[in-house]
């Protein structure tokens, strides 16, 4: 049963990685995780080693994909103060790719009003690290240790 269903959720991805020895119940584990068969190449999952260990690094991340999606981001904040002066989204992009002595004073004063609306980060801010899809697997098998990491402040 468990089988048919990932033949038709997947078709030929499915079949491909069961010929690679990785059972259904390790394909359905990775799924969950967020892994879906057609990614496995960017993991560097060739077989059932490679997909435990895959599997067993993902879940042992403090934040999986499912925590952070659940967690208050920026954006979130970002819509409501927005709303509060009035300004659309995409009318904030405007304003934010010009150097701050193209704005108008009230443009100025908007903006302005959005950064002091949104709280500094602190030691407990949580901040999200974007790695490109080719690093992963370098991440999880171990030849990279460590994040690097710029946190830069700027004051308007």
């Amino acid at each position: 049963m468990l089988l048919e269903i990932f033949i038709t959720n997947y078709g030929h991805d499915a079949l491909e990685v069961i010929s690679k020895n990785i059972d259904p119940d390790l394909i359905k584990q990775l799924d969950d995780l967020g892994i879906k068969p057609s990614d496995y190449d960017n993991f560097r999952i060739t077989g059932r080693e490679s997909a435990e260990k895959v599997a067993k690094a993902v879940e042992n991340a403090k934040y999986t994909r499912a925590i952070m999606q659940e967690m208050p981001g920026f954006m979130d904040d970002m819509a409501s103060v927005l709303d509060n002066v009035g300004m659309s989204i995409d009318r904030f992009n405007e304003l934010m790719a010009l150097p701050a002595d193209l704005l108008s004073d009230a443009d100025r004063a908007a903006m302005k009003a959005i950064r002091d609306a949104i709280p500094m980060s602190t030691e407990e801010t949580i901040m999200q690290k974007v790695i490109p899809q080719g690093d992963i697997a370098n991440y999880i098998s171990g030849s990279i240790r460590e994040l690097e990491v710029i946190l830069l402040k700027h004051r308007m």
